[in-house]
């Protein structure tokens, strides 16, 4: 199992892994980092991301971009129909309500919803982290935008479905970033808060985030958002400058030319670029329209006063983050600055002068969203040992809950006015769940809706769940709880409904109910499996046509070799052959006219189907040569040498070549062998007798496409099969050796618990003897205790003659004291 994190643009994906020691970022097919977020549909064959970027200016009416701003939102959307004016493809409302996308593919009209579009650009992200990988991958971590609403997200869900992927998380973009900041800083402490504000400014939105961080602890303080002010905004405005200066010089409306309109905004993408980093630049564009060379100029003093407008714009989102976070400038700490506005001179000025410090760099501007998604795929994977790092989500909207009113849910006739409530305010913890109490009986219908409608763009209302019936007793009304879970995506849902009474005994009783949902946002089930169905379809067709493609370069390559074979004389080797299958060289030709026309014409008619496989019709003109010059007898085959090649290039193209040929192709393809076969003797050749079953393959060749695409999908599930009893071995393998495992520290525990047995039986007959002790120790206290009180009477009646003793040792005492005195008086009186 893989961590993988995408990060998928409005204009460049960037896929990154985790690897055994840090997050690494996946190359493309092209070896770069940056692979753009584009699909083009072309005639047998789709082209994503880079390959789809190279066709969109040859194909602009059926290349997909900027699928992020067509995403979860209805065509009655402003935003989106604003978005619709500059995109050169046709966008149609479709019977849901939402948009459809409308493009030519495999030889006709086609509609695809943005979910679709953006499952296959996922698909191919799919497919370039498990090249890198060299193993399948299911789990991973998608950013996206902050602002993204509840259908937004779950088309992003949906479509991670339709390219085979289950997302752990959705994040959003600004706190993936700050994970990234967070987990890699190793100055951070348990007690002291570092504040740091993160300013996004991507291709179509500008994002902030206000972070605070503790050591292996990262919190979301406050979000803000501006969903139309982007690096392509700057774009624009270079490009209505020049369209209206190309127009008064050169008398040229590209916004009447689609291709004129894709180049120049791609060339005032680059011009922008240039006044990043120097004080002017130029704009030379050849041939933009009706033939005619361009040239412009521009200086970075004159971007900037022209793009006043936008960059007043900048400072709403940073003052309302700080205000939700209850922060002052003062309190924070530095301000990192990420995405393709990080480039633009203004905007660093005017992030300067806000906050007082010049904004830092310090990660990587085009990476650190995919590389923050991977790191949060490892963390919640199991299979990785992570840091221990804390990630405290916080929700940018109000959630709000409306229920209905009936007269009969009242009580004594006087009914509540309250029918909403905010369920989950901004700054809500990501995943939650709450707990709602109504009383009710019958049925009651929830609605599930955004609180604050001037932050959306489209309906604020998310789901309705209606619950019921509700069981109750005579009418009466019941206790009806309600579990409401925002999850860990962001997705508010109503999970379960339970009766809360109690039983005959007096015990609490749950009683479940049932709950029907209805979302405005998402595919249907059915839906979402035909999806898959088609992704897999076309994904199919695009690797049959690549798989046609390498072997077209080896029919080529067979082509060349041929053509470029000098003839060659017979050597006795030859000569040993079987005559019968060969022509006899002319033995007077020379090198250069043993090479024949139609020696020529045959690989240049099988190069030109073969380069010409994605269109309906080859180009074959220069068949139009007069028959006579070619007889294949006399200048075809001129030794056997070139027979062998020739037959090993004609069999090498009947085995990999024909059954993709399209009917018009096949014709062509007849009609430029019956040429050759019209010539006299050539169907006694060797050539002529290869080509024999020819029409007969070329008849046949749409059964045998049928039962190649259905070879080609049981084998695609034959070793999607395969993979997975791989997988399933090595889990088994995995849980055998944990089984065998957990059967040797059972058998070591149970030895222990034995000894442990042992012990308790000893200490219990220590307890036993100890007991026994005591009791006759007790008996003997008892005996003690009674010579004691026998002791005690005894003193009790001794106390009595012993007082009278000591009384009586007093008074003799005081009499001898007497004498003694006296005595002493005598004593003197006598000397």
């Amino acid at each position: 199992m893989s961590a993988v994190g995408f990060d998928f643009g409005n204009d460049n994906c960037v896929v990154a892994v985790a690897r055994q020691t840090d997050i690494e970022i996946v190359l493309n097919d092209e070896s770069e980092c940056e692979t753009p977020s584009i699909v083009s549909f072309g005639v047998r064959q789709r082209y994503i991301g880079t390959a789809g970027a190279a066709a969109s200016l040859s194909n602009p009416t059926n290349t997909i971009s900027q699928i992020k701003r067509l995403l979860g939102r209805r065509f009655s959307d402003p935003e989106l129909q604003h978005d619709l004016k500059s995109l050169p493809f046709l966008v149609t409302k479709g019977p849901d309500g939402y948009p459809l996308i409308q493009v030519q593919y495999m030889g006709e009209t086609t509609t695809f919803t943005p979910t679709q579009v953006l499952g296959m650009l996922l698909f191919n992200l799919k497919s370039i982290a498990e090249k890198s990988l060299n193993a399948p991958i299911a789990d991973c971590c998608i950013g996206i935008p902050v602002y993204f609403t509840d259908p937004q997200r779950r088309a992003v869900i949906d479509a991670a479905t339709i390219a085979g992927l289950s997302p752990l998380r959705l994040l959003h973009e600004t706190t993936a970033t700050a994970l990234l900041y967070g987990i890699h800083k190793a100055d951070l402490t348990e007690t002291e808060q570092l504040n740091i504000v993160f300013v996004d400014i991507g291709h179509t939105s500008m994002q902030v985030c206000v972070a605070a961080f503790k050591k292996g602890e990262l919190k979301i303080l406050a979000h803000s958002f501006d969903r139309c002010l982007g690096g392509r905004d700057f774009d624009e405005v270079l490009f209505q400058h020049f369209a209206a200066r190309f127009k008064d010089k050169y008398k040229i409306d590209v916004f009447g030319s689609a291709m004129a309109c894709l180049r120049l905004r791609a060339a005032c993408e680059t011009l922008k670029k240039v006044l990043s980093a120097n004080p002017e630049a130029p704009l030379n564009i050849e041939g933009l329209m009706d033939g005619k060379d361009v040239k412009g100029f521009i200086k970075r003093e004159e971007f900037e006063k022209i793009i006043i407008p936008i960059l007043d714009r900048l400072k709403q989102p940073l003052k309302k983050a700080l205000d939700e976070a209850g922060l002052t400038i003062e309190d924070i700490h530095s301000v990192e600055f990420v995405g393709s506005g990080a480039r633009v001179p203004a905007i660093i000025k005017i992030l300067t002068d806000f906050f007082g410090k010049e904004p830092h760099c310090t990660i990587n501007a085009s990476e650190c969203v995919a590389k923050g998604c991977a790191m949060q795929c490892a963390i919640l994977s199991p299979r990785f040992m992570v840091r221990e790092f804390q990630v405290n989500e916080s929700f940018p909207f109000n959630i709000a809950m409306s229920w209905n009113i009936n007269v009969s849910d009242t009580e004594n006739g006087v009914m509540d006015d309250q029918n909403s409530t905010i369920v989950y305010p901004i700054g809500n913890p990501i995943p939650s769940v709450k707990a709602m109490t109504f009383y009710r009986y019958g049925r009651l219908t929830l609605d599930v809706l955004y609180a604050d409608v001037m932050k959306l763009s489209g309906p604020a209302k998310i789901s309705t769940y209606m619950i019921g019936p509700i069981p109750s007793t005579n009418g009466e009304r019941v206790k009806l709880k309600v579990k409401v879970r925002l999850n860990i995506h962001g997705i508010v849902s109503v999970e379960t409904a339970k009766v809360v009474d109690q039983d005959e005994t007096g015990k609490t009783r749950k009683t479940s109910v049932h709950i029907t949902e209805v979302l405005y946002g998402g595919l249907a089930a059915i839906d979402l499996q035909k999806a898959v169905e088609k992704e897999f379809a076309m994904a199919l067709q695009d690797r049959a046509m690549e798989e046609t493609k390498g072997r077209n370069n080896d029919v080529e390559s067979n082509v060349y070799e041929t053509q470029d074979k000098p003839a060659m004389t017979p050597t006795p080797t030859d000569k040993a052959l079987d005559t019968d299958d060969i022509v006899q060289p002319r033995q007077d030709s020379s090198p250069q006219a043993s090479r024949p026309t139609t020696q020529r014409l045959l690989p240049r008619a099988i190069f030109s189907i073969t380069e010409d496989s994605d269109t309906e019709e080859p180009d074959l003109s220069f068949m139009d040569v007069p028959i006579s010059c070619k007889n294949p007898l006399e200048q075809t085959f001129p030794c056997e040498a070139d027979v062998a090649s020739a037959k090993s290039m004609l069999r090498l193209f009947l085995d990999l070549r024909l059954l993709d040929l399209g009917e018009s192709q096949r014709a062509a393809m007849l009609s430029a062998l019956s040429v050759l076969q019209s010539s006299p003797g050539f169907s006694q050749s060797p050539a002529g007798r290869v080509l024999e079953t020819l029409p007969a393959v070329l008849s046949d060749s749409q059964a045998a496409t049928a039962s190649c695409l259905e070879l080609s999908a049981k084998l695609y599930k034959f070793r999607s099969e395969r993979s997975r009893r791989d997988d399933l071995l090595a889990k088994k393998t995995a849980l055998s050796s944990e089984v065998s495992q957990l059967s040797k520290d059972y058998h070591a525990e149970e030895e222990q618990v034995k000894k442990l047995k042992d012990e308790i039986v000893r200490r219990k007959e220590k307890m036993t003897s100890m007991l026994k002790r005591g009791e006759s120790m007790q008996a003997t206290i008892a005996q003690v205790g009674g010579e004691a009180r026998c002791l005690g009477e005894q003193l009790a009646s001794q106390k009595g003659s012993y007082q009278t003793w000591i009384a009586s040792l007093q008074v003799a005492e005081h009499a001898q004291s007497a004498c003694y005195t006296r005595w002493e008086e005598l004593r003197r009186v006598s000397l």
